[in-house]
């Protein structure tokens, strides 16, 4: 097999910085928990746990943590933090005065519908009059839809694939655990010095699954299997094993129904603007009305925490202003909002059945683990290890934005300045 097109380590990369790894392979798994790895449960990564250092950081306040990992940089900077309110409004054709007299349920339907069918659209569950008054920032979708969209600038910042280029770097996504093993063959072949792959089933598994206890340990040891795999080729091929977790997942106890407790405030529907995630909700306000009775209500739910927009700074999260959300509501670890704007009863059917992970949906339409609280939550806290004998890290924590740069720095590539973290490694003393 053909060494991975990168100069040998200790030799300078093309910003004239010096390279510490010959090639890269990056196994990221978003959902796998630190706190459900064991010896009977994920033999082989306990064993690079004992045999490397650990790194551990907190995700954003957000469910999405991937642009902020690529980019290095925060997501007020990056713009990916969901829908962003239209202060001049979007303009009303016929067609869309048409729509609007539609019942709900027949017009998200067919947005769900054009979202399976044609291609993933954003907020397919929100009505669309509602829609339209939103600018949609979103990242989820781009990485499904290829590698080439993920190895390119994230709206409009350099990334780390983006930095070494699309001939150097590749991305792979996984969705589903079944056949995994299957795809292991054009993995890690040293085609590409810097290679990262997305295992995304166990965090679908967690979310409705988690009440079936073996059937998650029973994935988590399949995923397992499959990096002692990836990481046996990397060793074969002399690429250095990084393995990246932005978050864990916590088990749902309860659920909180905010959007019909805002509605029973009898509240017109021009006086507010809302969007429900599963661990998050905002609001935009319009009226001096609905300004006196949103946050009051707000403050006496259970299990959930309200915080401004300036709040978010505590996190690192600074917006110049209101377009992406005037007050948040966050629901404590192990609470979710329920309904929410993911949720519609057509397209849950739909999806307990094209789907064998998201049976559950059947029995109960609400997640069974979820992410995104806030950062103290145990499930936010993320972690990476380098399995690599000449490299050390300079720290056991991180900041989230320390990702990138750190991956660059490894490869010999000086940082760009819209990254806002620092290189976590550097080459052993001793080597």
């Amino acid at each position: 097999m053909a060494a991975p097109p990168s100069a040998p380590s200790g030799e300078v990369g093309p910003a004239g910085s010096e390279r510490l790894v010959e090639g890269l392979f990056i196994a990221y798994v978003p959902g796998l928990d630190l706190r459900r790895v064991d010896r009977q449960t994920c033999p082989h990564l306990t064993e690079l746990i004992d045999a490397y250092p650990v790194v551990k950081f907190k995700a954003p306040a957000t469910s999405d943590c991937m642009p902020t990992l690529l980019t290095g940089a925060y997501p007020h900077e990056h713009g990916l933090w969901g829908p962003k309110l239209r202060r001049s409004g979007a303009t009303r054709t016929v067609a869309s005065r048409l729509v609007d007299v539609m019942p709900d349920v027949v017009t998200t339907t067919f947005q769900c519908i054009r979202h399976v069918v044609v291609a993933p659209m954003d907020m397919a569950g929100v009505p669309p009059r509602r829609r339209r008054r939103f600018e949609l920032c979103f990242f989820k979708h781009v990485k499904t839809r290829g590698a080439g969209d993920v190895t390119e600038p994230v709206n409009g910042l350099p990334s780390f694939l983006s930095e070494m280029g699309a001939d150097r770097s590749r991305f792979v996504y996984l969705p589903g655990l079944k056949g995994l093993q299957r795809r292991l063959r054009p993995l890690a072949d040293g085609s590409h010095a810097l290679e990262m792959v997305e295992i995304h089933c166990l965090d679908q598994i967690q979310h409705w699954r988690a009440d079936r206890e073996e059937r998650v340990r029973s994935a988590y040891r399949e995923v397992d299997d499959f990096l002692a795999a990836l990481h046996a080729k990397c060793c074969d091929r002399d690429l250095a094993f990084m393995f990246l977790c932005d978050h864990g997942s916590e088990p749902v106890r309860g659920t909180i129904d905010v959007m019909g407790e805002v509605r029973g405030l009898g509240l017109r529907d021009d006086e507010y603007d809302f969007y429900v995630e599963n661990t998050r909700t905002r609001f935009w306000i319009h009226t001096a009305r609905a300004r006196e009775r949103i946050p009051e209500l707000l403050g006496s739910l259970p299990h959930s925490q309200v915080l401004s927009w300036r709040d978010l700074e505590r996190f690192g999260i600074c917006f110049p202003d209101t377009d992406f959300g005037e007050l948040y509501l966050y629901a404590d670890p192990g609470y979710i909002f329920f309904p929410n704007d993911f949720h519609h009863v057509l397209a849950n059917r739909v999806l307990a059945v094209a789907d064998r992970q998201q049976r559950p949906r059947f029995s109960r339409p609400a997640h069974r683990s979820d992410h995104g609280y806030l950062p103290h939550a145990e499930s936010e806290t993320g972690f990476l290890l380098l399995a690599e004998e000449d490299v050390e890290t300079m720290s056991n924590r991180m900041e989230i934005v320390d990702l990138a740069p750190s991956v660059l720095s490894l490869m010999g590539f000086d940082p760009p300045g819209t990254m806002r973290g620092r290189s976590v490694f550097r080459r052993r003393s001793n080597s």
